[in-house]
């Protein structure tokens, strides 16, 4: 009977080193995608700051193919924890990759899950970073050409004209044409 344990028991190991090298591969996968997205997304702020409307929307098209690319690899991402968790904790869920110290693996695999899963989680955070100067970048420029126009139609009262009409006179404003 113990004989039978204890190979229930290689096997389950045998099968959640399996099930871990198969989530690396996945959060190699999924740092690839998130490396490309942050590519892309710096490009998009050299497009918005050369007023390229073109290649922000190209670069946008890129990008939302690559997001349904990670809602893929999330899910997979998922599904293996969900696997390493039926073996390590019947009863039990893991919350997160760190909760893995416990677990009979090897040394090598665990620290190449949270390598991966930190590297992950670093380009993310890069990513919003980008993400919120790009946003705060484009609002910038909408309330500068909202100013604009607003200032090339509205009218200004400078006083009265020839037979006491009002004259009215455009603001001038400087804008830069390059791009």
């Amino acid at each position: 009977m113990d004989t039978q344990k204890n190979k229930s028991k290689i096997a389950s190991l045998s099968d959640l080193e399996n099930i871990c090298e198969k989530l690396i591969t996945t959060l190699q996968s999924e740092e690839n995608i998130y490396l490309e997205l942050v590519q892309e997304e710096s490009a998009k702020k050299d497009a918005i700051l050369d007023k390229n409307s073109k290649k922000i929307l190209q670069l946008t098209q890129e990008q939302e193919n690559k997001i349904t690319l990670i809602d893929k690899k999330e899910e997979e991402r998922s599904e293996l924890i969900k696997q390493i968790s039926r073996i390590m904790r019947p009863n039990g869920k893991i919350d997160k990759l760190s909760d893995l110290a416990d677990a009979k693996i090897s040394a090598s695999i665990k620290e190449r899950l949270l390598h991966h899963s930190y590297a992950l989680k670093e380009l993310m955070i890069t990513l919003k970073n980008i993400t919120d100067t790009n946003m705060k970048i484009l609002e910038d420029n909408r309330k500068l050409f909202e100013t604009i126009i607003e200032e090339l139609s509205g009218e200004e009262t400078i006083g009265y004209g020839p037979g006491e009409t009002k004259q009215r006179n455009k603001k001038s404003i400087f804008v830069n044409q390059t791009g």
